[in-house]
């Protein structure tokens, strides 16, 4: 009995800490929340880009949009499907992007001299912003490459 409690104590230890299961995957009550770090940063990650959108504004699919300011950090390499697809998009004024090491990762490989592209066409950017009137944010410490367009667009 007394190890059974002990589990229990533990468990609702690590639940109101954030550690676990539940709250780590940011749903509770059947509500799916943003997944957010303890230093208030909001998650980027495969996962949550294709299957449940990543935070409030950003629905499944790609690409992830950012709706509000703020700072995100990619938390997994993000696969590019075609080289007509973006990778995130900002919707907002002062946003802060950390690749955290990680990288957006599109399918357009280029090699030879000279130097060829396949495919050689695409409109897929890695980061951009949807008006050139956006001002304030960045991207950092990571890799964007094989994108069907441009890798980073933060303004005309």
């Amino acid at each position: 009995m007394r190890s059974k409690r002990n589990r229990t104590a533990r468990a609702r230890r690590a639940w109101k800490l954030g550690i676990g299961i539940v709250s780590a995957a940011g749903i509770s009550g059947g509500v799916v929340r943003p997944a957010q770090a303890r230093d208030g940063v909001l998650e980027i990650n495969q996962t949550c880009a294709i299957q449940t959108g990543c935070f409030a504004g950003d629905s499944a699919g790609l690409p992830v949009t950012i709706a509000a300011s703020g700072s995100y950090r990619l938390t997994s390499n993000l696969a590019i499907p075609n080289e007509n697809t973006d990778g995130i998009q900002i919707n907002a004024d002062d946003v802060s992007i950390d690749l955290n090491g990680h990288a957006i990762q599109g399918p357009v490989t280029c090699a030879g001299t000279p130097l060829a592209c396949v495919p050689d066409t695409g409109t897929g950017r890695g980061v951009f912003y949807n008006v050139s009137t956006r001002r304030g944010s960045s991207v950092k410490n990571g890799a964007i490459s094989g994108m069907g367009s441009t890798g980073i667009s933060l303004g005309e």
